[in-house]
């Protein structure tokens, strides 16, 4: 993550000597670290190339370029079928002397192969440009045509997954994760699958059947990222069951948030003018009394960390009648709460955090 000082070493390499394979990697780097423009310069400068198209296109898609992009994919694709590279040469009177015709044979199906494996990588990157179009017909349609090329490679049922979770199908999805993992057991595709599960979860708070469901979902996501070398933080995945959990033995949400007391809890309100953060189950927020704030002198600030993700509510329009406004809460300057639940599709629903304050 040091981007600069590898820039600058990489300024040094071009100065050295290889200013093509320089620029490429330059390409790469700022590709990773967001800068699709500088990217994009970069791999235009390496050169007019099968990977320098497609690494290009990448770049093209990333800003909203589509027309561009898939000219170079399908440019690449033309490049490969043109190739020949992947054809047997047959007629080099060489060939009879030191090789014999099956050998020869053995090395047409190694090139052919080769052809198979090139063609499905340029397939897969349309269908990921198509998906970021959000074609996703289209993309799934270049995606199975990348399977169909190379049916032993993980990566091509882990992208169709992808786009059929961005789509929403999480139930094939969830069976091209699983396809992807089974053949090559990769923390990336298991981490992809646990972060779909969680994300399908919450969307199955409508009713007790599918919290039901829900609750066997989350099980197989903290069971595949038991003992594998995630990145994702499990402690996540276990709060979000053990809360399914008490909402299903509470018999529902409303219920549990009887169990738990008006008195301790609140609803988030105003995120919308904060970047509408992404809140998850078990976020801890510090809750701050701004006693001076023009609008209202019993404002309770809401913090993730540094940033300000809203206010406590506490007017009718954004107040819940399951939770306590800003102006009844008699807690002191400052104080915690976690995240529980969007509740109705409308309330940001958090519980006051005594446990974390003292007397609170």
């Amino acid at each position: 993550g040091r981007y600069a000082e590898a820039l600058s070493s990489y300024e040094k390499s071009r100065e050295l000597g290889d200013r093509n394979f320089t620029s490429f990697k330059r390409g790469d780097l700022y590709y990773e670290m967001g800068d699709y423009e500088s990217a994009l310069e970069c791999y235009k400068k390496y050169g007019k190339d099968e990977s320098a198209l497609c690494a290009a296109a990448k770049a093209l898609a990333k800003l909203g370029r589509y027309d561009e992009a898939f000219n170079n994919y399908f440019e690449v694709l033309g490049m490969i079928e043109a190739s020949p590279r992947y054809v047997q040469d047959y007629t080099n009177p060489n060939c009879g002397i030191y090789y014999t015709k099956e050998e020869l044979d053995r090395e047409a199906s190694k090139k052919q192969k080769r052809k198979r494996k090139d063609l499905a990588r340029v397939y897969k990157d349309i269908a990921m440009a198509y998906m970021l179009q959000e074609n996703y017909n289209v993309a799934i349609k270049y995606v199975d045509e990348a399977i169909g090329f190379d049916k032993a490679n993980a990566n091509y049922p882990n992208a169709k997954a992808i786009i059929l979770e961005r789509m929403g199908s999480y139930e094939e999805a969830m069976k091209c994760y699983d396809r992807a993992i089974a053949m090559e057991s990769d923390s990336v595709f298991i981490d992809n699958e646990a972060r779909m599960i969680k994300r399908w979860c919450s969307e199955l708070f409508e009713n007790m059947e599918d919290l039901k469901k829900a609750e066997a979902l989350i099980d197989k996501a903290v069971d595949m990222l038991s003992g594998t070398e995630s990145e994702e933080d499990i402690s996540k995945y276990i709060r979000l069951r053990d809360h399914i959990r008490d909402i299903i033995s509470y018999g529902g949400q409303r219920e549990l948030l009887n169990a738990i007391g008006r008195e301790n809890l609140i609803v988030i309100a105003g995120s919308c003018y904060c970047g509408n953060p992404d809140f998850e189950i078990g976020m801890i927020f510090v809750l701050l009394k701004e006693p001076f704030n023009e609008f209202d002198s019993d404002a309770i600030a809401v913090y993730l960390g540094c940033d300000k993700v809203g206010y406590v509510a506490n007017s009718p329009d954004t107040m819940c009648e399951m939770c306590s406004g800003a102006s009844d809460l008699p807690i002191p300057l400052s104080t915690h709460a976690e995240y529980l639940m969007h509740y109705r599709g409308q309330y940001h629903i958090a519980k006051i955090r005594r446990d974390l304050d003292g007397r609170f």
